[in-house]
């Protein structure tokens, strides 16, 4: 099965943008769960970056989701929220045992 995956990461500016990233990221995530094309969505706070990952069954239905409601609002405020902002994405085959073993689950 070919998807679109995209793993991203943001280190947070300090500790008074806390509540701002957490009031968006709770809505962004709630997004993409219900997101047409989801797949999977999981989040994690490594080393002082909080990275997303996310499954698409296809590249438009991602940038979609990108684009739209909570999400595009967070991304507008970004800037004020944090820095160091990575983000990677492509096509990828995956394997159902494989998606299974992810420490990501």
């Amino acid at each position: 099965m070919t998807v679109y995956v995209s793993v991203t990461g943001l280190r947070l500016r300090g500790l008074l943008q806390r509540i701002p990233f957490h009031w968006h990221a709770v809505r962004s995530f709630r997004q993409a769960q219900d997101a047409p094309g989801n797949l999977f969505c999981a989040a994690r706070y490594i080393d002082g970056v909080h990275h997303t990952l996310t499954i698409w069954r296809s590249r438009a239905d991602m940038r979609a989701f990108l684009t739209a409601g909570a999400h595009a609002r967070a991304m507008r405020a970004y800037a004020l929220i944090g820095y160091s902002r990575r983000t990677c994405a492509g096509n990828a085959c995956l394997r159902a045992d494989r998606i299974r073993k992810s420490p990501w689950i």
